[in-house]
């Protein structure tokens, strides 16, 4: 069996598809992981736990960009019950808002004047200080939503992805076909130049 690449049209979605099931496949891969390190003491790591963190939602929410690739994200939301919508938007605003962004909401900066006496009794200052208090990680329940939400994404997007699959086999013309024969025989002939018409073909070996 000879594997070729189809360049057309109609498997853009099928590759969009495949390309956002790997995005959940890794989120859920990053999210065991950090079940994981949170149950074991021996091995917790804030810094590890916070940079997984921020991948995971990260990854989650390419799944439902609103860049090129297909979007999934309303017919997605409508299979999901109240509360794990809930727990959707908020991965998505934690994001947007925390792992992507600096929101006052997720994030507090702050700038303290400690006062004391002077020499002929009024205040002044004696310290300047500044930090900033922000979300580190997510809770372990927010780790198990997170998980369960991308299993659920990977499956449904397996769903998508067999029902295309079957929409690409039947988009593929005829004649399509015959050229892919016909490849496939030159195949097992001796090397020749290919002509005008087959260095233009939507098959790519």
């Amino acid at each position: 069996m000879t594997l070729l690449d189809y360049c057309k049209k109609e498997t853009q979605r099928l590759a969009d598809l495949s390309g956002l099931r790997l995005d959940s496949l890794t989120t859920t891969e990053m999210t065991s992981t950090l079940l994981s390190i949170s149950a074991n003491t021996d091995i917790h790591s804030i810094w590890c736990m916070r940079g997984l963190c921020i991948a995971s939602l990260v990854t989650y929410a390419r799944i439902f960009g609103q860049g090129v690739r297909v979007k999934i994200k309303d017919e997605f939301i409508a299979i999901l019950s109240v509360s794990e919508q809930q727990h959707h938007q908020e991965f998505l605003d934690l994001r947007d808002k925390w792992a992507a962004h600096s929101v006052n909401d997720y994030e507090t900066s702050f700038v303290q004047v400690e006062l004391s006496e002077g020499p002929t009794g009024e205040p002044v200052v004696s310290r300047v200080t500044d930090g900033t208090e922000m979300i580190s990680i997510l809770s372990p329940q927010q780790m198990a939503h997170l998980l369960a939400l991308s299993k659920k994404a990977t499956d449904y997007l397996g769903s998508l992805i067999d029902a295309e699959r079957i929409a690409v086999a039947s988009a593929i013309p005829q004649s399509d076909l015959l050229e892919l024969a016909r490849d496939n025989y030159a195949f097992s002939r001796p090397t020749r130049r290919k002509s005008h018409s087959e260095r233009h073909s939507p098959f790519r070996s």
